[in-house]
């Protein structure tokens, strides 16, 4: 096996709470029979109405009964197909319990879907009640990129996309942790992702003949803001993690209680900008990113986050996949010794699945070295590019260093006439599970 990249190995990720999130509760389904808005009514404010009211992301509102008797059997499909509300791990208890759940009971589901069957009746005249939002708490700075108009930079893995790195400065201070940030792209049409780098200027980059400073001087162009960097802060510069990451359909970040990532001294924050300009009306459309970021001097645990993606390194069973297929599949091993090298029990306390535009379903689990039994981690089984964020679990997954990670990625690829290749383009595909790690209490 090939060694995995650095920019796979260590990627600290957040807590990524949906879009249309918010504190949820756990609705009290009305019955089947005779089922009325005042039974629906609940269900809507719990998981959906944070988006589907007005002035909200949503096309349509499910905040009233005349709005949502109109759209009571797209509703009913939607859920029935676990489109909506968009919490892609199954959260039924059966493989990781997660806080913040989203996930709709089976009988929240034959809820709608009898109202809907019955014609929508209103019942007694019920308001819905809407969560608030979150939001990110506390003392935040803010960072932006320069204004930049991206330009299509083609290649293998990339046709219609530019990777860019922009360097920002950080607040003056000592060593700190991050505690929560919010991405806040310009463009939503073309950002498909933001990464946050710690880079030591002064530090030698991953070859060692030469300072990160000094490659990134030689990697600027002049005229155009920003370096080329499909590989991490850059090709051959080293850097302390990732401790940004965003991709479409993630809000404010907050991470759990009691942990950080970690931001040394004397670094500036890099911004990866990944540009997809596959839309001819995009083409020549500008950009400012800005990132609030939320920083403080000690945090209980340390938290840092792999992101392996075996296919994308070469490493996985096919190195490509075949097109026409319904139900194309990538999957791998990889001890996790990869990234921890000595014994030590850690927890998975989050998990960020991404895949691509033809991804379907993945499954996460761990094989244990002990002989017990296997732990399933996260199942996807409808997969939603334009709905990604970390999932957290109610109670950490324990498991050892010397354990195996198990995964597993499907695809649709029935319009495709060629191979897919793996690679970092929207019209490449992944297999990602970053995995959001401590040290066991």
């Amino acid at each position: 096996m090939r060694t995995v990249p650095q920019v796979l190995l260590s990627v600290p990720l957040a807590l990524l709470l949906s879009a249309c999130g918010g504190e949820q509760t756990m609705a009290t389904p009305g019955t089947t029979d005779g089922v009325t808005f005042a039974d629906v009514a609940p269900i809507y404010a719990a998981r959906c109405a944070s988006c589907h009211q007005q002035d909200g992301i949503a096309p349509f509102r499910l905040d009233n009964y005349e709005d949502a008797a109109v759209w009571s059997s797209a509703s009913a499909s939607a859920t029935a197909a676990r489109t909506m509300p968009p919490f892609l791990v199954v959260g039924d208890g059966t493989c990781g319990e997660f806080s913040d759940s989203q996930w709709l009971t089976d009988e929240e589901i034959a809820t709608i879907g009898a109202w809907a069957e019955a014609g929508a009746p209103q019942g007694e005249p019920t308001e819905v009640t809407i969560p608030a939002l979150p939001t990110l708490s506390g003392e935040t700075v803010r960072v932006t990129t320069p204004t930049f108009t991206p330009e299509i930079v083609g290649g293998q893995l990339a046709e219609f996309d530019e990777y860019r790195c922009f360097a920002v400065d950080l607040p003056e201070g000592g060593s700190r942790f991050l505690t929560g940030y919010d991405v806040v792209p310009g463009n939503d049409a073309i950002v498909h992702h933001v990464i946050g780098m710690p880079v030591d200027y002064d530090a030698p980059g991953w070859s060692g003949d030469q300072t990160n400073g000094e490659i990134i001087a030689s990697l600027e162009e002049p005229g155009r803001d920003g370096w080329p960097c499909f590989d991490g802060a850059g090709a051959g510069v080293s850097f302390a993690g990732e401790i940004v990451t965003w991709a479409p359909g993630q809000g404010a970040v907050e991470l759990p209680q009691g942990t950080g990532l970690g931001v040394a001294e004397n670094t500036r924050l890099v911004m990866q900008v990944h540009y997809n300009l596959a839309d001819p009306a995009t083409h020549g459309q500008s950009d400012q990113t800005a990132i609030d970021l939320r920083l403080e001097d000690a945090v209980t645990r340390e938290a840092f986050v792999v992101l392996p993606d075996l296919f994308l390194s070469g490493d996985a069973d096919v190195d490509s996949l075949a097109p026409g297929q319904p139900n194309a599949e990538v999957s791998f091993e990889l001890p996790f010794e990869w990234f921890v090298s000595v014994p030590v029990n850690l927890e998975l306390i989050g998990i960020l699945p991404h895949m691509h535009e033809r991804g379907r379903r993945m499954s996460v689990g761990f094989s244990h070295a002990d002989g017990s039994p296997p732990t399933c981690a996260a199942e996807v089984v409808a997969w939603n590019f334009e709905w990604q964020r970390v999932y957290f679990y109610d109670e950490p997954i324990r498991f050892s260093s010397q354990d195996t990670l198990d995964v597993v990625c499907g695809y649709d690829t029935t319009t495709d006439t060629e191979p897919v290749l793996p690679g970092w383009g929207t019209q490449n595909e992944m297999c990602l599970p970053g995995l959001f790690v401590t040290l066991a209490q």
